[in-house]
């Protein structure tokens, strides 16, 4: 954007001839009135031209606040050439669409001066460690380098990264950032409060979910529900596993694990597969009332499945949900021949 900045004052001079050009055209005497009118077309430009400064402009530029460290204690420690901490992160409540920006806070403090100018990076990863947004930049995108951090002050630091249209989505996103020295390439390690080494530094998340709620229909229709808190809606079977579409009926109590049995014609289990949502990527718990969450999961058919078995439960306790208004804690799907 700020390479037009140099074309500017030819396109304006063209964009104000182009403008005029209809001038000459209302010179009949008929046409005095809208004549007059077409003189005061320059005046919404101005105005324009006065208000982006402020409007625009200014916010982009400014620096990140300032404000008293209250007492903060660090989340997450970054030290080695300089030692920087972050006391709070937040992320949107309200889920984020592919191809939407996606607001984040970071408040920083250092307890003395820093003498490098340090970079910052900051990753969102879905499951899989697919890569949803991202950007390398100076703090305050540039305008407030480390070099100028005063000490013992929260710096309110804030950014919008765009996902990607491509992301898969739902999931829930995992906020990484970190801090190195691009001169050397070295990066400051992230530590907890307590010292610990921390490989992988998440210091928020955030809910990614396609635009359309709704999602493709299943090739199977079913009408199941566990505990009056998650619906079982249709499954997709294939070679490869199933891809059951759950629905949330009420905010999920906990984060359950979904369970995959495949069975031969005497109930038997031949094989099983055990994972939470979407590999891990979507837990229950932050499910919102009426989503429809699609959730593949892999699975080898032994030659002699005939049905499969499909439930819910509490990895730490290893207890069920019950299916409502029956004596089982599982569904039975009969595999097509």
């Amino acid at each position: 954007g700020r390479l037009l900045f140099p074309a500017l004052p030819a396109i304006a001079l063209l964009l104000s001839a182009g403008l005029d050009a209809p001038y000459e055209f209302l010179k009949h005497p008929a046409l005095s009135g809208l004549r007059q009118l077409m003189k005061l077309y320059p005046f919404p430009y101005l105005l324009i031209a006065a208000a982006v400064p402020f409007v625009s402009i200014g916010p982009a530029y400014a620096r990140p606040e300032l404000t008293g460290t209250g007492g903060a204690s660090a989340l997450v420690r970054w030290t080695g050439a300089a030692q920087i901490e972050m006391v709070s992160s937040e992320s949107p409540s309200m889920p984020i669409h592919p191809g939407e920006e996606l607001p984040l806070v970071f408040r920083w403090l250092t307890r003395e001066p820093i003498r490098l100018d340090l970079a910052l990076f900051i990753k969102v990863f879905g499951a899989d460690d697919e890569l949803l947004a991202s950007t390398d930049t100076f703090p305050g995108f540039g305008m407030f380098p480390t070099t100028s951090w005063p000490a013992n002050q929260v710096i309110v630091d804030r950014y919008r990264l765009r996902v990607s249209p491509a992301a898969h989505a739902p999931v829930y996103g995992e906020v990484v950032v970190g801090f190195y020295d691009r001169a050397t390439g070295r990066s400051l390690v992230p530590t907890n409060a307590g010292g610990g080494r921390i490989v992988r530094p998440v210091v928020t998340r955030a809910r990614i979910v396609p635009a359309n709620s709704e999602g493709a229909a299943p090739t199977h229709i079913l009408a199941a529900d566990f505990g009056d808190e998650i619906g079982l809606r249709g499954y997709d079977v294939d070679a490869s596993g199933i891809t059951l579409h759950w629905q949330a009926l009420r905010k999920p109590a906990a984060d359950y694990t979904v369970f995959v049995q495949a069975l031969d014609s005497a109930g038997a289990v031949l094989a099983q597969a055990d994972g939470r949502p979407r590999h891990g990527a979507y837990p229950t718990s932050i499910w919102e009332p009426g989503e429809r969450v699609p959730d593949m999961h892999a699975l080898a058919w032994p030659p002699q499945t005939t049905r499969v078995a499909v439930g819910l439960y509490v990895l730490e306790s290893g207890a069920r949900l019950p299916l409502t208004g029956q004596r089982a804690d599982s569904v039975l799907i009969d595999l097509p021949r």
